[in-house]
């Protein structure tokens, strides 16, 4: 990398930063009882549909984001970079370019994706999305979704600094910033934890983790632009 790109990348991953614990020391308190960014919709006139891993690939699937070659593996299977990458700039209409939206169509290229999220500095500070072969940290995912939904306006804020309950492997993080973001797509609804309190920061993220994170953050900016 040369000197302009090392800087680049430096001032990319300040900022991430700074937005980072922006986001996490201005939440709205009910998120600390882990009020979910998105709310249950009505299926029917009789239920309540929880958005699910199942049905965030349905969702997906559905409204055009997810394409074959992205959703033909199985729920539980790792996700690449550039499919994940695919998967939140179809998901979000995440476009590097100066053209209206309309003149602008969103990539079906993995790698193209991934430039782009690269380029809007989205995946500053996560190691494992700047190999394309490798499998995608569920610390790194954290990062990048929160990145994008920040940036997105889809994650709500308010004055009160939220402090959230350790995980059992807090200490497992790579980075503050990793862990802080962790905790808030934990209490946001956006991943999960198991029975345990473990996050697993480290273990690949599969593409049913990364479809529920991705479609709860498009369905909350869906309902924060109407």
């Amino acid at each position: 990398m040369n000197r302009a790109g090392i800087v680049d990348a430096t001032r990319a991953g300040a900022l991430l930063t700074a937005m980072l614990l922006a986001v996490t020391t201005n939440l709205q308190p009910a998120l600390a009882q882990g009020a979910p960014l998105v709310q249950p919709q009505p299926a029917d006139n009789r239920s309540v549909t929880p958005l699910t891993e199942q049905r965030a690939v349905a969702d997906l699937r559905s409204a055009g984001v997810s394409l074959p070659t992205v959703t033909a593996a199985p729920r539980g299977a790792a996700i690449a970079p550039q499919d994940f990458a695919l998967l939140l700039v179809r998901a979000l209409g995440i476009r590097r370019t100066t053209q209206s939206p309309a003149a602008a169509s969103l990539t079906t290229i993995p790698s193209d994706a991934l430039a782009t999220m690269r380029a809007l500095g989205y995946t500053a500070e996560t190691p494992s999305l700047q190999s394309p072969s490798s499998a995608v940290s569920r610390e790194d995912a954290a990062i990048a979704v929160l990145a994008v939904a920040a940036s997105k306006g889809a994650v709500p804020g308010g004055p009160q600094q939220t402090v959230f309950p350790p995980f059992a492997d807090d200490t497992a993080f790579s980075s503050a910033v990793g862990r802080a973001s962790a905790h808030l797509a934990v209490a946001l609804g956006l991943m999960t934890v198991g029975p345990d309190n473990r996050f697993m920061p480290a273990s690949a993220l599969t593409l049913g983790q990364a479809s529920l994170a991705i479609d709860a953050v498009r369905i909350a900016a869906q309902q924060r632009a109407d």
